[in-house]
């Protein structure tokens, strides 16, 4: 089961790599929303979603969605949306961990409204990195590596180390010394995306808005995890061998790309 996992994460960081550093922007957006319709697909079972046309009416609702996002150059408002829900989901699953996962169940359509809160903004977030910056297919990289290294790090840094629980009603698994060993970890790739590559900001300022944005990507890893329970559902799909569904690929890059995208074109401006 590790080394099929390990396989398939090999496979889609050669394959998102490889497009972030190779596509144009607008190829690259077309790439990343055939990801999000996948993942769209996926929430539709957190819904109780069954009927197939029901289910592809939402995912071409979803693309409808990204194409207007685009089209009107309404990034940066959905950023903030965005960083707002984030804030609220972060309340949302402290009380979960307080009171049981079933302690507040949305209807279904507020369920697959949030489902657009979740994926389309992470989706702007990269787009938006990749097209306004002037290393912008770098920085879409170091974003994707520092998540996949805290991740990792926090995997089996949780298998070695892992006692305290972080969220035992949420998601049993995950610790804190699982969590702490992907913010270390986070902390040593931004030093060395920093020396590497010209951000636009300070050391200082990266590392802060790394370690945001890593303490962001947990609460999307956890907020899927709360999804998860409520809906009875072990993983979102089945389409990633080791992994489940795209959703538990992409669940702490969801929090973590709009706050990352936000805080550094910001501070940019800022600069």
């Amino acid at each position: 089961m590790l080394a099929q996992r390990i396989v398939t994460a090999l496979v889609l960081i050669t394959l998102f790599g490889g497009a972030v550093l190779v596509l144009p922007n607008k190829t690259l957006a077309v790439v990343l929303a055939i990801t999000v319709m996948l993942g769209a697909w996926e929430w539709t079972e957190f819904s109780a979603v069954r009927n197939p046309r029901l289910k592809i009416s939402y995912v071409l609702l979803t693309a409808i969605v990204m194409l207007g996002i685009y089209r009107f150059s309404v990034i940066t408002n959905v950023l903030f949306v965005a960083a707002i829900w984030w804030c609220v989901a972060l309340v949302w699953v402290a009380v979960a961990q307080r009171c049981g996962v079933r302690s507040f169940i949305p209807p279904p359509i507020i369920t697959a409204l949030l489902g657009w809160l979740v994926l389309v903004p992470a989706w702007a977030a990269l787009v938006e990195l990749h097209r306004h910056t002037e290393a912008g297919p770098i920085i879409v990289l170091v974003l994707m590596i520092l998540i996949w290294c805290a991740d990792i790090a926090a995997f089996f840094a949780g298998r070695q180390w892992g006692r305290t629980r972080l969220a035992v009603k949420v998601s049993p698994a995950k610790t804190w010394e699982g969590a702490l060993g992907g913010i270390v970890a986070s902390v040593g790739l931004a030093l060395v995306a920093t020396a590497l590559v010209d951000i636009g900001v300070s050391t200082v300022v990266f590392l802060c808005l790394a370690l945001t944005t890593v303490s962001f990507s947990i609460l999307g890893d956890l907020f899927e995890s709360l999804l998860k329970r409520t809906a009875g559902l072990k993983d979102s799909g089945t389409l990633l061998p080791g992994h489940g569904g795209v959703l538990d690929r992409v669940d702490s890059l969801t929090a973590a790309a709009p706050i990352f995208a936000l805080g550094l074109l910001s501070l940019r401006v800022a600069v």
